[in-house]
């Protein structure tokens, strides 16, 4: 299922907002929304939920959340120890989130 539209935010001839519910092979199912009209300057955002704990990129902050409780930050300005690459927080997040890299 999926939908795009032309939101009240902006005047534009074309749709500023698609959204999609997405069912997976594996039976994962997920939600993917891109938008132009959300808040001017606000940051890209990735968010995963797995059956470990939730991993939400956004701009290059990580925020890891586990079902136990747990959670860790990482700051976009690399508080929390040095700003890591990219690569390290995708098997970051792949590994919090899903359980590892197979």
């Amino acid at each position: 299922m999926s939908y795009a539209a032309t939101t009240p935010v902006h005047r534009m001839e074309c749709e500023d907002l698609v959204c999609a519910a997405v069912n997976w092979g594996s039976g994962a199912l997920g939600v993917i929304e891109a938008t132009t009209a959300a808040h001017p300057g606000a940051a890209e955002r990735i968010e995963l939920t797995g059956t470990r704990g939730t991993a939400s990129l956004a701009g290059t902050a990580l925020e890891l959340r586990w079902h136990d409780g747990g959670s860790e930050t990482m700051a976009a300005d690399g508080s929390a120890g040095a700003q890591a690459p990219i690569q390290w927080r995708s098997r970051t997040i792949i590994t919090v989130v899903c359980g590892g890299i197979s």
